[in-house]
């Protein structure tokens, strides 16, 4: 069996090309990560230059793990947390529907137009913190909005890795009511 030169040659392209995606990739990660021992020829001269052209790195697809959880409660004396979107199917699986996606959206809109100090430290379960906190009203950020009327917001850091042995389960929470005008 013999080989196919325009075979071979597409063969060879792919693989350059995969090369120098591989090389690129490799630099702008090396330019967004902290300092480390792997340094690239180039490094040093290149690194402004990266970080220029692909600011957020790999943050601009993911979340920090650190940052502070929302949650939505539909009524604020109550004892349930409001919607939370299913895991995707069919459409929403393969990516094609991002409902799921603005319901994360809408929520931090709404908790970064209410004013800071219009949040309250929450020592207990947060249904009974809710139920004392003062309402503010704030217009609906978005134009389909999910949420309409009051529901309580609370905001807690997430439990660090550390304290996994830890007797302290909880950590700081703030809440606020919301009425949502629509």
């Amino acid at each position: 069996m013999t080989r196919n030169k325009p075979d071979t040659r597409l063969g060879l392209a792919a693989l350059c090309v995969g090369a120098v995606w591989a090389l690129v990739i490799a630099y702008v990660v090396n330019a967004q990560l902290p300092a480390h021992a792997l340094r690239l020829p180039g490094d040093r001269e290149l690194r402004a230059d990266i970080r220029q052209v692909a600011p957020q790195g790999w943050a601009f697809f993911t979340r920090s793990a650190r940052e502070p959880r929302l949650e939505v409660w539909t009524a604020p004396g109550g004892a349930r947390a409001a919607f939370v979107p299913s895991p995707p199917e069919g459409r929403a699986a393969a990516g094609l529907d991002r409902t799921s996606r603005t319901w994360f959206r809408e929520v931090d809109l709404l908790a970064g137009s209410v004013p800071r100090d219009r949040w309250r430290p929450c020592d207990g379960p947060v249904p009974g913190c809710l139920s004392r906190a003062d309402a503010v009203t704030v217009a609906s950020p978005v134009t389909r909005p999910t949420f309409c009327g009051t529901v309580g917001l609370s905001r807690r850091a997430p439990l660090p890795w550390a304290w996994a042995g830890s007797t302290q389960k909880t950590m700081p929470t703030t809440v606020t009511v919301v009425n949502v005008t629509c």
